[in-house]
């Protein structure tokens, strides 16, 4: 079909929402991914249970490239004092990546930090919310594709793409 015209910031950043985000975007390991994807059942089921909706995921990614040398064993400890079982601390608010290589390019690797957050209006799922719900689910032959679903069903959907999105 065709393609969603490509939107940026002002500063030039790459938008993309959920259904255009690529698989394996976020490269953080199967302990940090364990983590993430544990914070953010934690945080979706609290939000279930107030019975919220209209929520969204945000994932920022900065990327930059190193040269491969020295700095890969500083780069080994400190991943590993990034997680405290609990939480997640690195560079700069963010969570640093695992190394990701270039098999076209073997003097540099490339570092990225995530910042990863729910994000947007969080709006009670009420007899409002429900009959939109109603309505475009008579008007659109995909009901994957509505946006406005009960809070258990919006929850699954955040948790599925992150779960999508982690490596």
């Amino acid at each position: 079909g065709p393609r969603a015209e490509v939107k940026r910031t002002a500063f030039g950043a790459l938008l993309l929402k959920d259904n255009d985000l690529p698989s394996q975007l976020v490269y953080c390991g199967p302990l940090r991914r364990a983590i993430i994807i544990g914070q953010l059942q934690s945080d979706t089921n609290f939000l279930q249970s107030l019975n919220i909706v209209d929520y969204s995921l945000m994932v920022g990614v900065r990327s930059r490239v190193v040269s491969k040398g020295g700095s890969e064993e500083q780069r080994a400890s400190a991943a590993i004092a990034d997680v405290d079982g609990s939480c997640l601390h690195s560079s700069n608010g963010g969570l640093l990546s695992m190394a990701i290589y270039d098999e076209h390019d073997m003097t540099t690797v490339r570092e990225d930090t995530y910042y990863i957050g729910i994000i947007d209006c969080l709006q009670p799922y009420n007899s409002s919310k429900k009959l939109e719900h109603f309505a475009k689910g008579l008007l659109m032959y995909d009901r994957h594709k509505i946006s406005v679903v009960p809070p258990e069903e919006y929850a699954e959907r955040l948790c599925r793409l992150i779960d999508r999105i982690t490596v």
